[in-house]
């Protein structure tokens, strides 16, 4: 798909295959002052996840975005994110069967964007992300459109609930 894209690998300590995170910057990139990546990714790699941070705007010459540059990108920082799953999927220490992804603003689309169309992908965490203008699977907006799995966790919650 064009230009490499580093990928960042923090390890847990002990052996054997961990469920994966990826961490999915924003548009501001990996340099975004106020949301330590870094310090993140060395957490969860202690509480035994292997964690990856991909540059995804290094498969695009990016270091960070303005709005107006987003729309005409997403399907190459989409397809970057489905690359780093299939990545991740071929690590010696990753369980393939528990592979998540975390973002934020930007990131948190991609995660959700990605997850609606990649089975691979478990679990999305995503803060802020970005609907409004650009929605998933061709919906608008999020109100009129719920990616799969996000249906499958909302009725299992709220079946939980229910009072007898």
């Amino acid at each position: 798909m064009g230009r490499k894209v580093l990928v960042e690998q923090y390890e847990p300590g002990d052996r054997g295959k961990h469920p994966a995170l990826i961490l999915l910057h924003g548009s501001a990139g990996v340099l975004f002052p106020g949301l330590d990546l870094r310090k993140r990714a060395r957490s969860l790699a202690r509480e035994g996840y292997a964690v990856f941070i991909p540059h995804y705007f290094d498969r695009t010459g990016h270091v960070m975005v303005r709005p107006s540059m987003v729309h005409e990108n997403l399907s190459t920082w989409t397809g970057t994110v489905q690359d780093c799953v299939t990545y991740v999927s071929a690590r010696p220490n990753v369980d393939a069967k528990r592979i998540g992804l975390t973002g934020h603003s930007l990131g948190g689309y991609l995660a959700l964007a990605t997850a609606a169309r990649d089975q691979r992908v478990k679990v999305v965490i995503e803060a802020s992300g970005a609907f409004e203008n650009y929605g998933i699977n061709g919906c608008r907006r999020l109100s009129f459109c719920t990616a799969p799995k996000t249906k499958r966790f909302r009725s299992r919650r709220l079946n939980k609930s229910k009072r007898p």
